[in-house]
C-alpha cells in the first residue's frame, strides 16, 4: 500500500469514528502529531 493511501485511510478512520487522535494514530502505527497535520490538510 502506498504511503498516501495509508495516510488517507487513517484520516478517514479518524473522521468517521468518535475516537481521539491518539487512539487512531496508535492503531494506525503513526505519531498522533502526524495525524493531526494530515487532518488539518
Amino acid at each position: 500500500m502506498k504511503e498516501k493511501d495509508v495516510e488517507e485511510r487513517i484520516v478517514a478512520r479518524y473522521l468517521t469514528n468518535d475516537m481521539s487522535y491518539i487512539k487512531v494514530a496508535d492503531e494506525g502505527g503513526v505519531d498522533y502529531r502526524s495525524l493531526h497535520c494530515w487532518v488539518k490538510d
